[in-house]
């Protein structure tokens, strides 16, 4: 289990930090885990939602 910050997960959907916190806004992307003041993403959540997104693209 790895996770991701929020510069990790912007790298690896190619979306900015605004686009990804207004998607987790409309349930549109997976919401991160509080650590503290910290926001963390579990990558195979990520990388299950890539995958969604790219049955619906195909």
């Amino acid at each position: 289990m790895r996770l991701l910050t929020i510069t990790d997960v912007e790298s690896k959907v190619s979306f900015g930090k605004s686009k990804i916190y207004a998607m987790i806004k409309n349930d549109g992307f997976p919401a991160p885990i509080k650590i503290g003041y910290s926001a963390r993403w579990l990558e195979s959540s990520i990388d299950v939602w890539i995958g969604q997104v790219a049955k619906l693209g195909a």
